[in-house]
């Protein structure tokens, strides 16, 4: 993602995300390095876009697939 796809008013810093999230910065940041969470990086500052938070925010499947014999 680059920075110039969103204006810096529909973006989140890492503590606004975290309080919207009920996480910590760091975890922000790790979901951010990871993938898990789409944002950009401008100087020392992470910026991730509202409709990345309510994305990640949407109900994912978990676990593991099971396999069936057949």
């Amino acid at each position: 993602m680059r920075a110039t796809d969103f204006r810096f008013s529909e973006c989140l810093t890492t503590a606004e995300a975290a309080k919207q999230l009920g996480c910590t910065p760091g975890r922000i940041r790790q979901l951010l390095l990871s993938g898990q969470l789409t944002g950009f990086k401008r100087g020392v500052t992470w910026f991730i876009p509202v409709s990345a938070i309510e994305r990640y925010r949407e109900p994912r499947k978990r676990g593991r697939r099971r396999k069936y014999a057949s």
